[in-house]
């Protein structure tokens, strides 16, 4: 009880210090950003109305709906939304040690994997500092984590203790799903980790219960289905459309499909549809000739500057949102139906251009919104994870100090405070000494991290390389462990991958914090691990050595006895011959003396004796009978053996 007691005050002490710390962080004001901030906190607004994501445009389904039902109910709550946000990764690291703790008995070191975790520089970084979804998207990953292993560190407990957490991946996988477009890259790790929890639920014979069990993994998938129905049924009520997302619509899927099925004349560097083609499929697609003007000219200007490519060419990442804007303002978006509707006669009128000819295209027909890629993209992608990697591991572009610009609009920027419950202007957060200190300390925070993240990762690596080898020459049953860390690695492997690929195909701007924010944590809790690991796996095996050393002794009792080695002038082989005889006892788990016996030596032996520990006695009378004779009869052990240095 009294060890309880003591590690709540410690999590609480830890949490209230980091809460204390981060709350002189202001909330990144952007109202201008549409796409992004601002088209979070309207969702949230029309969702605190009784609207659900308020009144059909444009922008209504292309983003999850997660952040924004999250900044309700912290607004409900009258909880401020940065405190809130911190909230659910303090409880995302706490449910990470919980699982961990199967593993790791040490409560000291759970502290400090906790403590780390959750100074982790990006969670007060100023792109966490958004009323934006990445900062949930870090605490999602991290529950993610949890809830998986926790059913795999917990296969053999019964159904009924392992249900919370089958609940709670299903309910972490939609939200998931429903917070970014891009959680594809989850799967790989959810798959993976479900069949090795069933293969070892399969191979474990002491598990009664394994059938049911394995059947329990319909209960995640359960949960994600009915909440994504959920979703869709809601957005079906409010605008029409029987769907999660417009972004993954068959209908705009098909559109950009149809757009990125023709072969460009000019190929430049993440540009999936350039200049030359968007004006060849203007004059074969009439629905595409009416959106042409938001596409190029002056139009086009202003979205290649969003990246660093070609002046007047449009890069992957901006060219939805270009052709997003071009059909809202050609008034298709006045409902979810009509905009679908445009898209699927435009995808119609270039698929079927290409096929009779009338435009050069691929042959096959493409219901995709990622651009075309080829196999020089994959391995160009992955030679940059390296960088991405190493960005990412000393924490590269990670800002603190957030620099508000309030809007003239008062009524908008009191909209953003009451909502957020947060405030805005950095001049009242950032004043006064003590604010100061704070912020001060923030930083010094990150210098740390920066300093010795790089080199904690280096040596995890070296960690796990030398698990894997301990496991296959010492037969040493770490499977778990060793399960968990490649688990974890192949999880920020698979989110560094997806982003680098992202850089290398659509925009330059993918490689930054926000979007690489939950690979923070990820990267951490894998060099913690494995460094813990290896150093338990050491100790253990150290351990079972004392343990067969012990049992040993217990089997053979040590024996006493006594080498008596007479000498005479054999300074060359008395060294040699100690040596050998301390050999034999630590072999042979001896309780021995070494007796030198001196018969008149006038060179340096016995000096070399005495060096080496020997006891030396000297006897006066000359000869090997007369050494042995004197000799036995001062020796303390029961058994006495005797040597010659000649050996």
């Amino acid at each position: 009880m009294k060890n309880k007691i003591t590690t709540t005050i410690i999590i609480i002490l830890l949490i209230l210090l980091k809460i204390y710390l981060i709350s002189v962080q202001p909330i990144k004001y952007i109202p201008e950003n549409k796409y992004d901030d601002a088209l979070m906190l309207k969702q949230a607004n029309s969702i605190l109305q009784g609207k659900w994501l308020g009144e059909y445009n444009s922008l209504t389904l292309v983003k999850g709906p997660i952040t924004p039902i999250f900044i309700a109910i912290l607004n409900k709550l009258h909880i401020p939304f940065l405190i809130g946000q911190e909230l659910l990764y303090d409880v995302s690291c706490l449910f990470v040690i919980y699982t961990f703790s199967k593993t790791i008995k040490n409560k000291k070191i759970l502290y400090i994997i906790f403590a780390i975790l959750l100074f982790n520089p990006v969670t007060f970084s100023t792109e966490i500092c958004r009323v934006y979804r990445d900062g949930i998207y870090t605490s999602l990953t991290m529950l993610l984590i949890g809830f998986s292993y926790s059913i795999f560190l917990n296969r053999e407990n019964s159904p009924k203790k392992q249900i919370k957490y089958f609940i709670g991946l299903g309910i972490t996988l939609s939200a998931l799903y429903l917070c970014r477009e891009e959680s594809i890259w989850i799967l790989p790790f959810v798959i993976i980790s479900t069949i090795t929890t069933i293969i070892f639920i399969i191979k474990d014979k002491k598990i009664k219960s394994s059938k049911i069990l394995i059947g329990m993994y319909a209960i995640p998938i359960a949960i994600f289905i009915i909440n994504n129905l959920t979703i869709c049924t809601v957005n079906y009520k409010n605008y029409g459309v029987f769907e999660l997302n417009q972004y993954w619509s068959k209908e705009f899927k098909e559109a950009y499909g149809a757009i990125t099925r023709v072969i460009p004349n000019e190929i430049y560097s993440k540009v999936p549809v350039s200049q030359e083609t968007i004006k060849r499929i203007c004059e074969i697609s009439p629905k595409f000739k009416e959106i042409e003007e938001y596409l190029t000219g002056e139009e086009a200007d202003k979205w290649s500057k969003c990246g660093d490519g070609k002046i007047g060419e449009i890069q992957g990442g901006w060219i939805h949102w270009a052709i997003i804007k071009g059909v809202d303002a050609k008034g298709y978006y006045k409902d979810a139906k009509t905009a679908n509707q445009y898209y699927k006669e435009l995808a119609n009128e270039i698929n079927n251009a290409i096929d009779e000819g009338k435009i050069e295209g691929y042959k096959n027909k493409r219901v995709t919104n990622v651009p075309r890629f080829n196999f020089e993209d994959i391995i160009n992608s992955i030679k940059k994870c390296k960088d991405t990697i190493r960005m990412e591991n000393n924490f590269y572009l990670l800002k603190i100090v957030v620099q508000n610009r309030l809007s003239n609009d008062l009524q908008e920027n009191e909209k953003w405070k009451n909502i957020t419950g947060e405030e805005i202007d950095t001049e009242i957060t950032y004043n006064g000494t003590e604010n100061q200190n704070r912020l001060n300390a923030l930083k010094q925070i990150k210098k740390i991290y920066i300093k010795i993240n790089p080199i904690i990762f280096k040596i995890s690596l070296i960690c796990v390389i030398g698990l894997i080898i301990c496991s296959i020459i010492n037969h040493n049953k770490i499977y778990n462990e060793i399960l968990i860390l490649l688990g974890l690695a192949g999880l920020y492997l698979c989110r560094i991958f997806i982003i680098t690929f992202t850089y290398i195909t659509m925009y330059t701007d993918a490689l930054n914090t926000m979007y690489l924010a939950n690979t923070y944590g990820v990267q951490i809790l894998f060099s913690l691990l494995a460094i813990i690991f290896f150093v338990q796996n050491i100790r253990k095996k150290t351990d079972q050595n004392q343990e067969v050393l012990k049992e040993k002794i217990k089997l053979n009792p040590k024996k006493d006895i006594t080498i008596l080695i007479p000498c005479l002038n054999e300074e060359k082989t008395i060294g040699i011959c100690l040596k050998k005889a301390r050999k034999i006892i630590q072999q042979e788990n001896l309780n021995a003396e070494i007796v030198v016996v001196d018969n008149g030596c006038e060179d340096n032996s016995i000096k070399i004796a005495k060096k080496q520990g020997a006891r030396v006695i000297k006897v006066d009378k000359k000869g090997y009978g007369n050494a042995l004779r004197y000799g036995t009869i001062e020796a303390i052990r029961k058994i006495c053996h005797n040597g010659w240095c000649r050996w």
